[in-house]
């Protein structure tokens, strides 16, 4: 008799100190989540569960059955991680998988392939990112232990955005545990989780969760330079709560952002004499290079001053264009340029009066038409010497001005008009050559007026030569 009751009596202690999680009554079960795709690598419990806490529920080892997505069933002992809190999975009897817990407690559970699956789950604006983590919380209820269960996630709060004052994009992510089973509401022990990024900085770098839904959701602000984002393809952000860690990546994404325009010079000569190159440029909105997927139409918008610029085409496979040109007047030009209908920032070209390029024409023509002269005896015929000088004065000037005007026209190289000793040079020899020259020109700019087997006399009266230079 003394046997039977020392055996009632073990019995009943064993009961009370590890007790089978069995299933809430219906009525009392809390409301069902609704269900949505777990990652695979998930680990999940196979239903809510509430245990009578008997005489100690606090002495008490919870045992809940606990699978794996993707897992097979077999496998799941060997697969479950616990990242947080003291816990640990075994067989059952029949060979199922089995999550034993304190009863009163909090665990984070991973599985061997998380890591793996955060790889290749990257965070989205249109959806929640579920990560295969779960938290478990065994807490007393009354008579009864229940057992609780919340899923963390993240998800971009807000499109990433291009913030041209701290030169920084910005995203922000929102963070939290969502109920799996059990009600929403504080937890007993919060869960505590750092960050970090590849980008330049995150913050907050910790958070707490002390809630599960949405009273207990938090944000995470990401800022990443042009530069960190041009390294590589994609960023990630990294999850860390105690034994535990998972990395999601996120794009930044490219966006065309309006064209630069630039000139090589912002102060150059009016009245046509000056050629800046413009310059413009695809990029994206932080100023990245962007090489066009199409060609790109290119036209200009002139705010203010003269100048006429036909449209340009920025070539597929290139990220810019460039033309010269040759404002008119003096008057201060500004124009900006539209691609992908988004106009540029306003360029400023200062124009000067040409007083060094003009000087130089005069002198170069009237040194020419003077050479002529050491040939000729001008001391009998002055006047005609002053207005042979006068004539290679013009005509250098003309010549000259020509030459900067159809630079491929006159033939000559491209550093020649583009300095005051190109042009000096150029108006001498045309000084020299006189008006025999300029019937030639004529004869290329206007060939209907002038014949096209004309040809240039020998030196006239006034001492002029023939371009073939016969005197």
């Amino acid at each position: 008799m003394r046997v039977v009751i020392f055996i009632s009596v073990a019995v009943a202690v064993f009961a009370a100190d590890t007790v089978e999680a069995q299933p809430i009554d219906p009525v009392a079960r809390p409301v069902a989540r609704s269900s949505t795709t777990l990652p695979e690598g998930a680990v999940k419990l196979q239903a809510p569960r509430s245990i009578s806490a008997g005489g100690g529920a606090r002495q008490q080892t919870v045992r809940v059955p606990v699978t794996v997505e993707g897992v097979a069933n077999e496998r799941v002992a060997d697969s479950v991680r616990v990242t947080s809190g003291a816990g640990k999975v075994a067989r059952g009897p029949t060979g199922e998988s089995v999550l034993e817990v304190p009863a009163v407690g909090r665990v984070i559970l991973s599985s061997e392939s998380a890591k793996a699956t955060a790889a290749r789950s990257p965070i989205t604006e249109h959806e929640k990112t579920q990560l295969p983590w779960l938290v478990v919380e065994a807490s007393p209820s009354g008579a009864e232990t229940t057992v609780r269960t919340a899923r963390p996630f993240l998800k971009l709060a807000r499109a990433i955005l291009w913030n041209e004052g701290t030169r920084r994009h910005e995203a922000e992510f929102l963070f939290g545990l969502d109920a799996e089973s059990g009600e929403p509401g504080p937890l007993d022990n919060p869960v505590e989780a750092r960050f970090t990024v590849t980008c330049d900085e995150v913050t907050p770098p910790e958070a707490t969760l002390s809630k599960i839904g949405p009273a207990g959701y938090g944000s995470i602000r990401v800022a990443c330079s042009p530069a960190v984002k041009n390294e590589r393809a994609e960023q990630h952000l990294d999850i860390l709560v105690d034994r535990g860690n998972l990395s999601y990546p996120f794009s930044v994404p490219h966006r065309p952002g309006a064209p630069i325009l630039q000139s090589d010079s912002s102060n150059v000569l009016g009245f046509g004499f000056g050629f800046p190159e413009l310059t413009v440029s695809s990029v994206e909105e932080d100023g990245t290079p962007l090489v066009a997927s199409e060609a790109l139409p290119v036209r200009f918008v002139v705010s203010a001053g003269t100048l006429t610029l036909d449209p340009l085409t920025i070539a597929k496979g290139e990220q810019r264009v460039g033309v010269r040109v040759h404002p008119s007047g003096l008057a201060p030009v500004k124009l900006s340029a539209v691609v992908r209908e988004m106009p540029s920032q306003v360029l400023t070209l200062s124009l000067a009066v040409p007083v060094a390029p003009v000087l130089a024409m005069l002198a170069g023509g009237t040194v020419g038409g003077a050479v002529v002269l050491a040939r000729t005896r001008w001391r009998k015929d002055w006047k005609g010497a002053l207005a042979r000088v006068a004539k290679g004065a013009a005509t250098g000037l003309l010549v000259a001005l020509l030459a900067l005007i159809l630079p491929t026209i006159i033939g000559l190289p491209a550093w020649a008009p583009r300095t005051e000793l190109g042009l000096f040079v150029v108006s001498a020899f045309a000084g020299f050559l006189g008006t025999p020259l300029l019937r030639w020109a004529a004869g290329l700019l206007f060939p209907g007026f002038v014949g096209s087997k004309e040809k240039v006399d020998s030196p006239n009266s006034s001492g002029d030569v023939a371009p073939s230079g016969r005197t």
